[in-house]
């Protein structure tokens, strides 16, 4: 992968990012959902799988020893590390408007147990909700902890890096314990598997994978020790490229404009982008244009898209339950926009700080325990 392309995956995250917490800003303003935070949420699903997978299969190419543990570690001091200081905020926060007596819609999930199963990344679990749909049992459904409301992609990620980890990683583990094999695959898989079809945000976990089958392909044909490979070789010729993606970015228009407007009897509602045929369209335009960096001359990574990447993460974490505390607390002036661009920053702010204090020293951390555990 070249700087421009490792560029380019940047910028992708940053805006993913920031566009949920413009949609949320706004939807906490106002009445109106113009459902762009769905749209984020693909984008994050589209890179997580295609980096999470070419990730994996670059590092066993090099050690042939990479196996699932240490995926396994990886992964979970990415994820852990600052998920569970988020935790704590969202404990400090919701309390404080507790304590406070502020108005707080999200106090029924503000329990203990609503808190254990997000620490073991049980919020929206399958299990919970056909539990309560089909038997009633509503005490069994576990939600998202609190303010924290974006939280149940994390938990869908978190299994889905279990589940890609699992069958790649620990495939030849079958040959000699099937039975093994198998139980934990459906352990770790029925999270994913449900995605696919139903839940909140139904069919990420498939767009996840989609995007994987893409890094598995461009990985296999893309010699890393041969940056202009065959494939990025021709598909560079000529301006196709640009033509093909305008073609996607066509049909995305087109789709949204027929389920949006066309299809609703000339009525607007907004695009709700947990949709099929616009993920997979978007997915191969960023196809596209990632193959077609790859065959461009290689240049330095952007300082400036790395940074505002790097925090990405903890800015998808902690900014809804700090909105929602600003909110309750009145923290706010009369003036809408200005508002708005107030909140931004805040967010962004504590999100830098957060990324300092937290997620920035996963890789340290992980290293640490690997030499205690080797």
């Amino acid at each position: 992968m070249n700087g421009k392309q490792s560029t380019f995956l940047d910028w992708c995250r940053v805006f993913a990012a920031q566009i949920v917490l413009i949609n949320h800003i706004i939807s906490f303003q106002t009445d109106y959902r113009l459902m762009l935070g769905n749209l984020g949420v693909v984008i994050f699903f589209i890179l997580s799988g295609f980096l999470i997978c070419f990730s994996a299969l670059n590092k066993r190419s090099k050690n042939p020893q990479y196996g699932f543990r240490l995926f396994f570690v990886d992964r979970f001091f990415r994820i852990f590390v600052p998920y569970i200081p988020c935790l704590i905020l969202i404990v400090v926060l919701d309390y404080s408007l507790l304590a406070l007596s502020k108005p707080n819609e999200y106090s029924d999930f503000f329990t203990l147990k609503h808190f254990l199963a997000n620490l073991f990344m049980l919020q929206q679990h399958p299990v919970g909700l056909f539990a309560d749909k089909a038997l009633g049992m509503e005490y069994l459904k576990l939600s998202t902890f609190g303010s924290g409301r974006p939280l149940w992609t994390v938990a869908i990620e978190w299994w889905v890096y279990l589940l890609f980890g699992w069958l790649v990683l620990k495939a030849t583990f079958f040959n000699k314990h099937p039975l093994k094999f198998v139980a934990v695959l459906l352990f770790v898989g029925s999270f994913p598997m449900f995605n696919m079809v139903a839940g909140t945000g139904e069919g990420m976990s498939l767009v996840w994978f989609a995007a994987a089958g893409f890094a598995y392909l461009y990985h296999k044909t893309n010699d890393p020790a041969e940056p202009k490979a065959l494939l990025s070789k021709t598909l560079a010729r000529g301006n196709w490229v640009f033509m093909a993606t305008a073609l996607m970015l066509s049909i995305l228009l087109l789709r949204m404009a027929w389920v949006s407007f066309i299809q609703t009897g000339f009525k607007w509602n907004p695009y709700p982008f947990y949709d099929f045929n616009f993920a997979f369209i978007l997915l191969a335009g960023f196809a596209l244009i990632f193959i077609w960096l790859g065959s461009q001359q290689d240049g330095p990574r952007n300082s400036t898209a790395r940074f505002f990447s790097d925090y990405s993460y903890s800015l998808y974490l902690i900014h809804y339950p700090v909105l929602n505390f600003l909110i309750a607390m009145g923290l706010s002036i009369k003036n809408g926009l200005a508002n708005a661009f107030v909140y931004f920053f805040i967010c962004n702010g504590i999100a830098i700080a957060f990324w300092f204090a937290f997620e920035k020293h996963y890789s340290t951390l992980k290293q640490l325990w690997l030499k205690r555990h080797p």
